[in-house]
């Protein structure tokens, strides 16, 4: 054997091993995360005049975050404690459709894996027929997928979903007119307005945002600031920087990082106007927390929007790092 071939086997053997280390280094960050969904019919408050009955996962609108880590599998159930045949979509998932996202009926479960290969912040929703029904009447929720490699640490970090509500959940034709009667943040019109976010001057804040639809895009903007990063579909590699407003389409979602440095309410919207009119308007409250603690306690202590979840009904999966 020659110097050139003994010296190309030795570099094929180094590259092997440095691709097996990898795979190891890999499976020593990922877990197993088991997540349970359960379908269910649910009487909520969509607005302060309009409550109604839904579909959701686990009872609210949204349904429940979950957090996960890349490299993650997930063994996911769905349980369904509903009245009719639900499904899920996992939009961070690589699985097949007729296996895994097929209706069930109800008081039936079923089981299956999927791995978390991509970071970023993703949609899903119950995908059975027809969809747009299902979506309409609240069967969706965000899965965030943390990247290997972190991004710098946010000091507040929100998850906000926008929807659209229709007149009533049986009004097939005004879901597929695209008529809503509210378009919403996190299930409720006007939510953020009465329960604004909250953050310090000069703080990284993060907001996890994704556009359940079904129908319109959301044209994301915050008044009175300027995204400093954008992650298409919250991945680190898909950056930009100084953005105004971001379009996300219907079952598209983004994270954005702002720092604020000014006390004072900044406005959340969707610049699609007509949808920030019947319901997509939230505020962040900037304040020292001196201020803060003053307007709780003017307030009967009733607080702002939690963090990591901004009041979305819990978070699943791999929370506490």
């Amino acid at each position: 054997m020659n110097g050139c071939s003994r010296t190309a086997r030795a570099i094929r053997a180094t590259a092997a091993l440095a691709v097996g280390l990898l795979g190891w280094a890999g499976t020593g960050w990922a877990e197993m995360v088991n997540v349970t969904l359960t379908a269910k019919v649910t009487v909520v408050q969509v607005a302060k005049d309009d409550e109604r009955e839904a579909w959701t996962f686990n009872g609210n609108i949204p349904g429940p975050v979950i957090r996960v880590k890349e490299g993650d599998v997930v063994q996911f159930t769905l349980k369904n404690e509903a009245d009719r045949v639900h499904s899920i979509d996992f939009h961070a998932a690589r699985t097949p459709w007729d296996r895994h996202f097929q209706g069930i009926g109800s008081g039936t479960e079923t089981t299956f894996t999927w791995k978390a290969e991509y970071p970023g912040v993703f949609y899903y929703h119950c995908g059975t027929d027809p969809m747009i029904q299902h979506i309409a009447n609240g069967m969706f929720g965000a899965v965030i997928v943390e990247p290997r490699h972190p991004l710098v640490k946010a000091d507040r970090e929100y998850v906000i979903v926008q929807s659209e509500i229709y007149p009533s959940p049986f009004d097939v034709d005004a879901m597929m007119a695209g008529k809503p009667k509210l378009v919403v943040f996190n299930g409720r019109a006007n939510r953020y307005l009465e329960e604004p976010l909250e953050a310090k001057p000069g703080e990284l804040i993060r907001l996890h945002v994704v556009n359940a639809g079904p129908n319109h895009f959301s044209a994301f903007h915050v008044i009175g600031a300027v995204f400093d990063r954008v992650y298409a579909s919250g991945n680190p590699k898909n950056v930009e920087y100084g953005i105004q407003t971001y379009t996300l389409p219907p079952g598209g979602g983004a994270t954005f990082d702002l720092i604020i440095p000014e006390e004072g309410v900044y406005p959340i919207v969707t610049h699609s106007l007509q949808d920030a009119l019947t319901g997509a308007i939230g505020t962040i409250r900037v304040a020292s927390e001196e201020k803060m603690a003053a307007v709780a306690a003017e307030a009967g202590g009733v607080g702002s929007a939690s963090e990591t979840g901004a009041r979305t009904p819990g978070v699943i999966g791999q929370v506490e790092r």
